[in-house]
């Protein structure tokens, strides 16, 4: 994770004094609640502004009229500001507060504004500043003073170090309450084109599995394995399968299993590794661009039980890859398929430029909303597949009758969203930059006897461009779904979607600070907001899905 933006707007705002309104208890008897139910904001909730934050922020609350200076702590008790101005090297107590939108965690310190790489909201920790921007510290926690009401065990002994989940020891409804304050931050630049950000998003359907839930996993090989606190001097650091250390992207944590990937995956896991170190088989030098491995990626389908594994490597290692595949495939029964990808890339991307089969037929076969669905090493899936079903039902509910209706499905990777909502379609034609997946989506489209199905590979700036869509017959959309990449729609496929004016636009979204840009530019081309909804797929990290459904205005 980078050290923190350059620069921020203000890095401590309404997404603090939300969190914790949201999360709040009341103080009478509430209604116990299973993980897999419904968050809203309002649940538990008195004064919305009388909270800590509330109290921190200096904002008068609105039921009492009253405002607290800054330097007062959580627990309401006087604590005394820190040093005037602190200096780069200096250690400063901190009290997070909330997630950072863009990253990180916010929190304060007596009157300074402070944001840290990682912390969990809550808790009071001293940290050390590393740099002073014009609004705000930037720091690095090294101990903790106080874990704070929300703290929860973590299973993973490594929640601390690896870049993966972060929040595993913070209790999941909190992490919801913080996820929506944070989504809702992110859409705060939408007020200007009057969003109410609050009144648009209610609530995200948290998870009922939070640990074992991802059906794909990316680990890395390494020749720099991250040496552990309390390890003995001198250990071995030459060799590391596992998840990049938060903010080192240079070093790899070794690990021996993930408590949110599917189980039989950590046995994978460790197979492979025992299997490439007794080969004598180099891991990647990221530095130097040497060595062999490079990446194994394992992937589950939930509904057959059945297990993909890819082995990336450098090209050139084909008789010792297949050697190492063999002896995989024979201590690992549960593998279904064994992909060997090569990549002569310098960027460390889990993906080969060329792939072949070393076992089974290559792809895993699931299913989704009744659909059968072909899982290959390049498609894109949900990695929950339990909370993929949910948001199926999010866009289906918010795109509305889709019966009859002509429908786009833009960004469609392997064709699961479009496929599953629009089978009633009079037709569906699905956009994709990637060919690998676009031959998955038509598989797929075939699979599921779905006769109606078209699907175009290229870049949307082009393939959504009039002149394009003319050229393979499409005709204009009565209903368009995207589902962009986490940078968002490029702005001329956002131009080119206000061009073709589907009366509805279901926009999807793993990153809402992107949304609020797009979404701003289809409001200004003559959309209107018609709902919104959020769906938790990545338990104890900072993402969530979003969905957003746009109508055309009846004067554009």
């Amino acid at each position: 994770m980078p050290s923190g933006p350059a620069s921020r707007r203000n890095p401590i705002s309404t997404a603090a004094t939300d969190a914790h309104s949201d999360a709040s208890a009341s103080s009478g008897p509430t209604q116990p609640r299973r993980t897999g139910d419904r968050f809203t904001a309002t649940d538990g909730m008195q004064h919305p502004n009388c909270t800590p934050s509330g109290r921190a922020s200096g904002r008068p609350c609105a039921a009492h009229r009253h405002t607290v200076p800054m330097h007062a702590t959580s627990s309401g008790s006087a604590a005394p500001a820190p040093p005037s101005r602190p200096r780069p090297g200096a250690e400063i107590e901190v009290e997070i507060l909330a997630l950072d939108p863009a990253g990180g965690v916010l929190g304060r310190a007596g009157a300074e504004r402070v944001w840290l790489a990682r912390g969990r909201p809550g808790a009071r920790v001293v940290a050390r500043v590393l740099r002073r921007r014009r609004s705000h510290l930037e720091a690095a926690p090294l101990r903790e003073l106080d874990a704070g009401p929300d703290a929860a065990a973590p299973r993973c002994a490594h929640v601390r170090e690896c870049g993966g989940c972060s929040f595993q020891d913070l209790a999941y409804e909190r992490q919801l309450a913080h996820l929506l304050a944070a989504t809702r931050e992110s859409l705060a630049p939408l007020a200007a084109l009057g969003v109410d950000p609050h009144a648009l998003l209610a609530g995200i359907d948290g998870a009922r599995e939070t640990f074992g839930y991802r059906n794909k996993m990316d680990f890395t090989f390494s020749n720099r394995r991250w040496v552990c606190a309390g390890e003995e001097l001198g250990a071995d650091a030459s060799f590391a399968l596992g998840l990049h250390l938060a903010g080192r992207h240079q070093k790899v944590l070794d690990i021996a299993r993930c408590e949110i990937q599917f189980e039989r995956g950590n046995a994978i896991l460790a197979a492979t590794r025992e299997l490439a170190r007794a080969a004598g088989i180099a891991p990647w030098d990221s530095r130097a661009h040497t060595g062999v491995l490079r990446h194994l990626v394992l992937r589950e389908a939930r509904a057959t039980g059945q297990v993909l594994a890819v082995l990336v490597t450098a090209p050139g290692h084909a008789e010792a890859i297949a050697a190492l595949g063999r002896a995989l495939v024979e201590r690992c029964p549960s593998l279904t398929t064994l992909v060997h990808a090569e990549s002569a890339r310098l960027a460390n991307v889990a993906v080969g430029e060329s792939e072949r089969v070393l076992h089974g037929p290559g792809w895993i076969d699931e299913q989704l909303a009744g659909l059968s669905f072909r899982v290959s090493a390049r498609s894109f899936f949900q990695v929950n597949t339990a909370q993929a079903e949910r948001l199926v039902e999010r866009v289906r509910e918010l795109a509305g009758g889709v019966a009859g209706a002509v429908v786009y499905d833009v960004c469609c990777g392997a064709g699961t969203l479009g496929l599953a909502v629009a089978r009633d379609a009079r037709e569906l034609w699905g956009f994709e930059l990637e060919p690998a997946a676009v031959e998955d989506a038509r598989a797929n489209a075939a699979r599921n006897g779905c006769a109606h199905a078209r699907f175009v590979a290229g870049d949307v700036r082009a393939t959504l461009a009039a002149a394009a869509l003319a050229g393979v017959g499409a005709p204009r959309p009565g209903i368009a779904l995207v589902d962009p990449p986490r940078a968002g729609l490029h702005p001329a496929a956002v131009a080119a979607l206000v061009e073709l004016a589907p009366r509805r636009i279901v926009y999807v979204s793993c990153n809402a600070r992107s949304a609020a840009r797009d979404l701003a530019v289809l409001l200004g081309g003559g959309y209107a907001l018609a709902g919104a909804a959020a769906v938790d797929l990545f338990p104890h990290t900072p993402h969530v899905e979003s969905v957003y459904a746009l109508e055309r205005s009846a004067a554009s």
